[in-house]
């Protein structure tokens, strides 16, 4: 997949304005569209990064409702970081519970 928001559009924009137009659309409409197809493709994988996925898994044991609880329970104490907080206490006995369940 490609990050189009990290691309450099002013090296693309220099590549282009170096073409000579004319040579490269002289022929038959399919084959300049061909070429320019095919130099937008080029530019593309020189001057765009290329975005990497990282998907988070759940053990295969684990249940989707605990799955949540548990995401919820990070999100709490990420909001909170306090481990006394009663929203916090409540979320890890949720969690808790639905681990033991799963």
């Amino acid at each position: 997949m490609q990050n189009y928001q990290r691309g450099d559009y002013d090296s693309i924009r220099r590549h282009l304005s170096a073409v000579d137009w004319d040579v490269c659309m002289s022929r038959s409409a399919d084959e300049c569209w061909l070429n320019l197809k095919d130099l937008l493709l080029t530019l593309e994988e020189k001057f765009i990064p290329v975005k990497t996925m990282h998907y988070k898994r759940k053990p295969i044991w684990m249940t989707n409702r605990s799955f949540k609880s548990v995401k919820k329970k990070q999100k709490v104490f990420t909001k909170y970081k306090d481990k006394s907080h009663p929203a916090l206490r409540t979320a890890n006995a949720k969690a808790r519970c639905k681990l033991k369940k799963a």
